[in-house]
Order: C-alpha cells, then sequence, then structure tokens
C-alpha cells in the first residue's frame, strides 16, 4: 500500500511540475478519454465514429480540407498529453481508444479512423489509428497494416 502511495504522490508531483497549458491539456485529454470509454462500452463503432467527428473509412483513401496544415500548439499539446496519458494508463490494446480520443481532438481536421489487421504467426491482429495528413496521430504506421477491407478482398 505504501509504495502505490508513493507512487501516486511522484506522478502527481510530475504533473504539477508540467507547465500550466499541458496540465490543462492532459485533463481535458484525461475527461475526454474517460466518456468515450464510456462510449466504446455502449455504442457501436459506426454509430460513435461519426459522432465524435471522425469519419469510419475502411479504403486507403487520405484526409480532405485542412487535414495538412501544421499542427496549432494546442493541438500539439492535446496529442503530447494523449501519448503521455496513454503510455501511464493504458499499458496494453490502447489504440481504438487512443485513436477515438485523438480523433475527436483533431475533429476540425476531418479524420479518417482506421482499422487493421496484420499475420502474426499464426493469429491475426488487429490494430486503430487515425488519419489526418501530417497530423497523423502516430498510433500506428499505417504500412504495418492492412485495412479490413483491403485484407478481405485478398
Amino acid at each position: 500500500m505504501r509504495a502505490r502511495l508513493r507512487a501516486l504522490r511522484a506522478r502527481l508531483a510530475r504533473f504539477a511540475a508540467l507547465p500550466r497549458a499541458q496540465q490543462r491539456a492532459l485533463v481535458e485529454v484525461a475527461g475526454t478519454a474517460a466518456w468515450i470509454e464510456v462510449a466504446v462500452r455502449t455504442v457501436p463503432l459506426d454509430r460513435l465514429a461519426p459522432a465524435l467527428g471522425i469519419r469510419l473509412r475502411p479504403t486507403n483513401d487520405g484526409p480532405e480540407g485542412d487535414a495538412l496544415d501544421p499542427l496549432s500548439e494546442r493541438e500539439r499539446l492535446r496529442l503530447e498529453a494523449s501519448r503521455r496519458f496513454f503510455g501511464v494508463f493504458h499499458a496494453r490494446g490502447p489504440c481504438l481508444r487512443r485513436s477515438l480520443v485523438e480523433g475527436f481532438l483533431l475533429r476540425r481536421r476531418r479524420p479518417v479512423l482506421r482499422i487493421g489487421v496484420r499475420r502474426e504467426g499464426d493469429s491475426v491482429a488487429a490494430h486503430a489509428w487515425i488519419d489526418a495528413g501530417q497530423s497523423d496521430s502516430g498510433v500506428a504506421a499505417p504500412g504495418d497494416y492492412r485495412t479490413l477491407r483491403s485484407a478481405a478482398e485478398r
């Protein structure tokens, strides 16, 4: 119990040492992740993604509009906060949740949620990532996975 308290105190001290803008971004990401967690468990993905401002497309066509504009400072802080948050609180299998959070945070860029698969020996691994042009969230290297549609065509 004492070890957990020490770890919690250390995390809180690291949070307190961050600049205010990074603290705000982390709180925003944590709040967004909390309600998206509930939504992922209660709403079908084909309804959830559009409600978040994320296009769900199985094809490899790219993003549209201002997706290729450089990231704003606020968007950059939000993506950094997302990486930090999911690195600490979701050690295994966070790709769908992280993609939905980052897609929601980048919704003005009209991001596309990609879901792909790849073979890993005798099994198949699935992965999700956001495609938003230069603002690609980095959740996955899209070349490593084939979108579900392209895999089904083979």
